[in-house]
């Protein structure tokens, strides 16, 4: 008997033991998922469609105005233009460039009141920053040109060297629900995963504290020995009784 008890907790142990790297692979699974929610964002905004354009510029094209370009851009097609740069020292701590996009023909399209760029929104004068705009363009399809202006500020002498604005372009993009639909299943179910596991683990940690006495999550062995029975006990003293008492007779007879 004390080997079937032994048998079941060692049973127990391993059904435990599976419930417990399944509940773990579970979490690991919605943990995956999340990571790959991110993942996905972060291609789709940096990575997707193809690149258009790719340029940058120093300190003095900067001031002087430079037009990055000419870029082949699809009437209606959704891209993004990525803005990288290191803008120059103003008293004040906002600067304003001028930012305009222009035909073939280096004519503004959309002129500085419709499209310009302040400081005090994106970026910060004096250190490096980015923007990531998505756009689509509403004119017909063709080459284009995007120039930029600084209208203020003044750069230091180790800013001048490295490039101080980098611009790129990628078009056919993937956004709207093409983006957002795979990220928030992604998401979603991986949160579902993450939270399902770790919700039983903690069901299956209180089940273990109450069953065990010892309160540390785990039974302890038990082993139960079988009790003699008392009439037989007492049978066994009458019988050894009556066995002296014959061998006490045999010798009187003898």
């Amino acid at each position: 008997m004390v080997e079937n008890d032994r048998g079941g907790q060692t049973a127990a142990l391993r059904g435990r033991h599976r419930i417990l790297r399944r509940l773990s692979g579970m979490a690991w699974l919605g943990l995956a998922l999340i990571l790959a929610a991110g993942a996905w964002q972060w291609w789709a905004f940096n990575w997707s469609g193809r690149l258009s354009l790719s340029q940058q510029i120093s300190a003095d094209e900067f001031q002087k105005g430079f037009s990055f370009g000419p870029v082949y851009i699809e009437e209606g097609l959704t891209g993004r233009y990525s803005v990288r740069a290191t803008l120059p020292e103003t008293p004040d701590g906002v600067w304003i460039s001028r930012f305009e996009v222009r035909d073939a023909s280096n004519l503004p399209v959309f002129g500085q009141d419709e499209v310009r760029l302040y400081g005090e929104h994106s970026f910060r004068p004096g250190m490096q920053d980015r923007i990531l705009r998505q756009f689509s363009l509403d004119r017909e399809t063709g080459y284009y040109y995007f120039h930029f202006k600084s209208e203020n500020g003044v750069f230091s002498a180790n800013q001048s060297a490295p490039p101080v604005v980098e611009f790129s372009v990628r078009q056919g993009v993937v956004h709207g629900l093409g983006l957002w639909l795979p990220f928030g299943c992604l998401l979603g179910l991986g949160l579902i995963l993450a939270s399902v596991s770790i919700w039983l683990r903690m069901q299956f940690a209180g089940l273990e504290r109450d069953g065990s006495p010892s309160g540390d999550g785990e039974r302890q062995p038990r082993i139960s020995l079988p009790a003699e029975p008392q009439q037989a006990r007492g049978g066994v003293s009458a019988l050894g009784r009556r066995h002296d008492r014959l061998s006490e007779g045999r010798g009187r007879l003898r």
